[in-house]
């Protein structure tokens, strides 16, 4: 993932290991790409790290085996309750044409339930570092 402007994004191809039909890539291996895109875009664009509450998404097309696709991530602000983030995730095929999208809201954790989530007694310097002013 590399963020670019407000967005993260990613240029992805999957082989025949992740197909559901021979042709195209399983439903369940494309939530995971979507739900991984707007999680590190949660850290990149908003410097939370955050855990999925609601995930709706919808198909259009099929992400097809061996194409290269496209991921966009962006997320809105944190909202007024200091926790709640609206994160939405787009895949296209090169062409253009888009296979699926879908609007998430993320709950942004603090600093002690990251470390925790991570087993941790405290979060290493590098990864508090990321965090900035948030609690």
């Amino acid at each position: 993932y590399v963020k670019v402007d407000d967005q993260v994004r990613a240029e992805f191809t999957l082989d025949e290991r992740f197909s559901g039909a021979p042709a195209f890539v399983h439903g369940g291996v494309i939530m995971t790409v979507l739900d991984e895109g707007m999680a590190w875009a949660t850290i990149a664009l908003r410097s939370r790290f955050a855990v999925t509450q609601s995930f709706p998404s919808t198909f259009k097309r099929p992400v097809l085996i061996g194409q290269p696709h496209t991921l966009v991530a962006e997320c809105g602000p944190l909202g007024d309750d200091g926790r709640t983030l609206h994160v939405t995730a787009t895949i296209s095929r090169a062409d253009g044409k888009l296979c699926t999208s879908a609007e998430a809201t993320y709950y942004a954790m603090t600093v002690e339930e990251t470390a925790a989530s991570a087993g941790l007694p405290r979060l290493p310097e590098e990864m508090l570092r990321v965090f900035g002013d948030n609690p």
